[in-house]
This record gives structure tokens, C-alpha cells and sequence, in this order.
């Protein structure tokens, strides 16, 4: 979806306490946010009649070994709803539609099962989302120099001209 600028790789950091998964004391605690209905903001004109629903952001580091995986989905606020809409709109523009998952590798069956789970399993969207992490993380770690580190997102959204 492409990479935050310099700046909003820098607040990440600042903030990276944000993004750490709770410890076992304090679990009870820590609820996640009340899903809102996205906001309505000025965007650039596709990304304009993107609806995001739910998003997730895990930070995945294979050349440190850190894998910070959150607990929470993130509180889509119009700033950050506008962000990621931008994101998705220009990730779609420079889609390769010919993409599949491969039937012959061995791991294969379970992405295309995690994302049906994803779609038909809304109370395991941070779950699964952890599990997607997982396994990425594991195809970074064998491949340290041909995948960069960087932000995993997950979002359900919706786009015209895409099915539902």
C-alpha cells in the first residue's frame, strides 16, 4: 500500500509504546475501541468513495527480530480514515488483478482460508490479523535482504467497481 513518509514513520516510532501489546497484568484493562462510522473528508477522487470499516496495524522488523503485534484495531478518526483511503486508492490503481494464491505451495490454503475467516468472522479480526502477521513475518525472516521491514495493515473496506 506503499510506505508513510518519513514524518509519519517518525510518530510511529514516538509513539511505539501505542502499538506494543498490553502485558498479561494489564490485559482487563484494555478494551478495543468502539467501532465509528467513517468520516466524510475531502479526498482525491477515487480514494473520496473508499469506505474503510475496520483497519489493523502490526509493525513487523525481520532485521531486528521484533514483531510488534497490537491488540486492537485502530481508531479510524477522519485524518488517519483519509491516510489509508489515499493508500488503498493508489494500491488499486497499481494492482496486478492477475495475482492468485498458488494451490502447490505447502501454506498456501491457509491464507486463502484466514481471509475468508477474516470476511465471515468479524470477533476474529485482530486474531486472524495476528496470524496474517505471523506468517509474513516468517517469509521475511528467510528472505532478510529481498523484503524490506516495515508496517503490515490489514483493512476491510469497500471501493466502487469492486465486488463486495
Amino acid at each position: 500500500m506503499g510506505r508513510p513518509s518519513r514524518t509519519s514513520a517518525a510518530r510511529i516510532a514516538e509513539r511505539g509504546q501505542a502499538f506494543r501489546a498490553p502485558d498479561a497484568s494489564n490485559i482487563a484493562e484494555v478494551a478495543p475501541p468502539e467501532p465509528s462510522a467513517p468520516p466524510v473528508v475531502a479526498l482525491p477522487s477515487r480514494a473520496a468513495a473508499i469506505t474503510i470499516e475496520r483497519l489493523i496495524l502490526h509493525h513487523l522488523d525481520n532485521r531486528t527480530g521484533e514483531m510488534l503485534l497490537v491488540e486492537a484495531e485502530l481508531a479510524l478518526d477522519a485524518t488517519i480514515h483519509a491516510l489509508f483511503a489515499s493508500y488503498i486508492a493508489q494500491a488499486l490503481e497499481n494492482a496486478d488483478w492477475q495475482a492468485r494464491f498458488l494451490a502447490d505451495q505447502p501454506v498456501s490454503p491457509a491464507m486463502p482460508d484466514l481471509c475468508t475467516r477474516l470476511l465471515g468472522e468479524p470477533s476474529a479480526f485482530v486474531a486472524i490479523s495476528q496470524e496474517m502477521a505471523r506468517r509474513l513475518f516468517a517469509q521475511m525472516r528467510q528472505r532478510p535482504n529481498q523484503i524490506n521491514p516495515g508496517d503490515f495493515v490489514l483493512a476491510i473496506y469497500t471501493a466502487p467497481g469492486l465486488p463486495a
